[in-house]
């Protein structure tokens, strides 16, 4: 008897996010559950909150290097291709 079952559908990620881990994980097999989830986005009302992260955690960070602002920029958008290049 196989215990193991493999996750095909899953209603936690929108289908950007998702790509990252059925390409390295799940081989093209992963889907999202529903439409719902695929097109779900964050809307970020103000960028205050990356100021706080930076004074709780102590880190320097300019704000042309930010990857965590530079991922929820309006003008760039969220994207997979934004993480990458952001963390190059």
């Amino acid at each position: 008897m196989n215990c193991v079952v493999d996750l095909t559908e899953q209603y936690r990620m929108n289908e950007d996010i998702m790509r990252i881990s059925n390409e390295l994980t799940y081989e093209g097999k992963l889907v999202c559950g529903s439409e719902e989830v695929a097109k779900r986005s964050l809307e970020i009302p103000s960028y205050r909150f990356i100021d706080d992260l930076h004074i709780k955690t102590g880190e320097k960070c300019d704000r042309v290097s930010c990857w965590l602002e530079y991922l929820i920029s309006t003008r760039y958008g969220f994207s997979t291709a934004g993480l990458c290049a952001a963390l190059d």
